[in-house]
């Protein structure tokens, strides 16, 4: 009961939850209730489409690995290649994912995994431009090379940046071992 002199106390419902580094915050009732209700759903959804489009560079990378052969009889006869040159182009893509890998940990340091994600993206368009436009066997290896090197880059930017960077960590785990990535969260 309310004394005439003091103003009334309300008591407001509240429920603790743990945010970040184990700290213990006492909220409202209702705004933890939409805190999680509403920001949760639209989190969730920004991970999935930024994770999507960072895993569209597996489809690149199976579309070059895949590119070779089926299209071996048409880029010989074309640039009348040798079989000598034609195995280098088929397998320069993997000394390309070597060199991205060996140098993906420096990059990502000096430029972020946003801008390491942007980078590699160049690397493969200009790679498949220097490929179709090729007029011999040192272009169509260069194009080859620079796809390489961004799968290579593709291969740690993907697990560190868009699963370990930007993803809540009550959905890291559940994110990781639904795209299979062994990478460290």
């Amino acid at each position: 009961m309310a004394r005439p002199n003091q103003p009334e106390q309300r008591v407001v419902p509240t429920v603790c939850s743990s945010l970040g580094g184990g700290s213990l915050l006492v909220h409202p009732l209702l705004q933890a209730w939409s805190y999680r209700q509403s920001g949760s759903s639209s989190v969730i959804g920004v991970v999935v489409l930024s994770t999507l489009v960072a895993v569209s560079g597996s489809y690149v990378f199976g579309t070059v690995v895949g590119y070779s052969s089926p299209a071996q009889s048409g880029i010989v006869d074309d640039l009348g290649l040798t079989v000598a040159e034609y195995s280098l182009f088929g397998s320069i893509l993997t000394i390309g994912a070597m060199i991205g890998a060996i140098v993906s940990g420096q990059i990502v340091d000096y430029i972020g995994g946003r801008g390491t994600m942007g980078f590699l993206e160049i690397l493969c368009l200009a790679g498949w431009l220097a490929i179709a436009f090729s007029k011999g066997a040192c272009w169509l290896d260069l194009g080859r090379l620079l796809v390489g090197c961004g799968m290579g880059l593709l291969s740690y930017v993907v697990g560190t940046y868009n699963i370990a960077e930007i993803t809540p960590k009550n959905l890291r785990g559940g994110l990781q071992r639904s795209l299979g990535n062994k990478s460290r969260v």
